[in-house]
């Protein structure tokens, strides 16, 4: 009998200490004092594991058979790389493609700092759009291959800026609704837009179908107009300010995406306030900048700050009716025992159509082309890049299999492996940094939480 090489111990306070088990995402806590457990799962030849337990009298005795039934205890032949198998080849061996990005074109009103388009793509090359006929042609081929038992499919517009061509995507929505594939299946829409460019037409299509409108706003004044800008260079925080005025007065509903930038990472907490409380946005995704050229790699430094600004938004705003996306599902993960296989939908579960006819698994790799090819309807999507990235997974990763944080990661951003190791199998260790802090976080606040008078 043995400690699972999944489990891990974490010293809560003086009397306490927490035993995780990394994929069943289960915690136990022990007042069995961190060092004294230590020393019962490192027993010498002479003194078993169980002896060691019976030597800590009934409390011992109950506690071993609780961590036996949970595989906390395993035996010593116990195959470790068996189990992480069964779980890699169940998510890796099918795709699993449930959401299509439509990159409707590579123009856009504006220049913002941080942008993978805009860094990579040349003011004086030709701007590429999407035709109607080419929308249609790909919303079949995504129905062809999509999973026919998947509860719902979302289809997001992106670009460059995607209400530069509102009724492209109104035409192509009406496409999808009429769709023979598509059957009784709930179809999402989202569209990700800077604002700016926000009509009464395009206000009125949003109604129509209920879209989910996600715009990118990153905080007050003078944090948004440090990286989001116009072609002349100005700030944009004013403008799209009477943007969201606007939708509020059609009691339109929208998310917000809010890029932390380099130096802004200390300011995250307020920022997220500034959100909630003035804007009156109830869903949030804070996003870890990505390296682009022109623009400061991220540190470790960066991760650490961040991430403890999201553990102090959690703590505030828990209980309230806002959504902060990127911790949410850690802790959902973390509640529901359900661990988080692969955090990128692009790693098996998304398809990406761009303005020049090529596609792909993921939008940040579009302009610079790699695992992206010229479409072809009549290629079997399983002999393109898709199910390459389908492999992605800290489950097919030898580097991650006895993390603390393998079941909570889901191995971060393809994108900025590849721009770290040279390929997406390589490790986000921006997103390592991350999913620690936050599971060290959860595994405390859930022991207080639940020891709360």
């Amino acid at each position: 009998m043995r400690l699972s090489k999944f489990v891990h111990l974490k010293k809560i306070n003086a009397g306490i200490t927490a035993i995780f088990h990394s994929i069943s995402m289960k915690v136990f806590y022990s007042e069995i004092q961190c060092n004294v457990l230590e020393s019962l799962f490192d027993c010498s030849n002479e003194q078993s594991v169980e002896q060691a337990f019976l030597s800590n009298g009934d409390i011992g005795l109950v506690f071993m058979k609780t961590l036996v039934s949970n595989k906390f205890l395993v035996p010593d032949d116990y195959d470790e790389y068996e189990k992480i198998d069964r779980i890699k080849d169940l998510h890796t061996e099918e795709i699993n493609l449930k959401t299509a990005y439509f990159m409707i074109t590579d123009d856009c009103n504006l220049r913002c700092k941080y942008c993978i388009v805009m860094n990579k793509k040349n003011d004086c090359a030709e701007k590429n759009v999407m035709s109607k006929s080419e929308a249609y042609v790909y919303t079949d081929y995504f129905f062809q291959n999509a999973n026919e038992n998947a509860d719902e499919y979302t289809f997001t517009f992106y670009g460059g800026e995607p209400l530069l061509y509102p009724m492209l995507i109104e035409d192509t929505i009406n496409y999808i609704e009429s769709h023979p594939k598509r059957g009784n299946t709930k179809c999402t829409y989202v569209v990700i837009s800077n604002g700016l460019l926000l009509t009464d037409y395009s206000i009125s299509m949003i109604k129509k179908y209920d879209i989910n409108l996600v715009l990118s706003l990153d905080g007050k004044k003078d944090i948004t107009d440090t990286n989001r800008v116009d072609i002349a260079g100005n700030g944009i925080f004013d403008r799209l300010m009477k943007k969201i005025e606007l939708l509020r007065k059609n009691d339109i509903n929208f998310s917000i995406s809010c890029t932390i930038g380099i130096g802004q990472e200390g300011k995250a907490y307020q920022t997220f306030d500034f959100l909630v409380e003035e804007v009156k946005a109830q869903n949030i995704g804070l996003n870890y900048i990505l390296d682009v050229q022109n623009y400061p790699d991220t540190t470790e430094s960066y991760a650490k700050t961040l991430t403890e600004e999201l553990v102090k938004i959690h703590r505030k705003h828990r209980n309230s009716q806002t959504y902060e996306d990127r911790l949410s599902r850690k802790l959902k993960a973390f509640i529901e025992n359900n661990p988080i296989i692969k955090d990128c939908t692009g790693c098996g579960g998304q398809i990406v159509f761009t303005p020049d006819g090529k596609i792909g698994p993921c939008q940040s790799f579009a302009v610079t082309g790699e695992y992206f090819e010229e479409f072809n309807p009549d290629k079997d999507v399983h002999k393109t890049s898709i199910p390459i990235w389908n492999k992605r997974t800290p489950f097919n990763n030898q580097d991650c299999f006895f993390c603390p944080a393998l079941g909570i990661c889901g191995g971060g951003c393809p994108y900025r492996a590849h721009m770290k190791h040279g390929t997406i199998f390589g490790i986000d260790e921006i997103f390592c940094i991350h999913s620690k802090m936050l599971l060290e976080y959860l595994i405390e606040e859930s022991y207080h939480l639940c020891n709360a008078e």
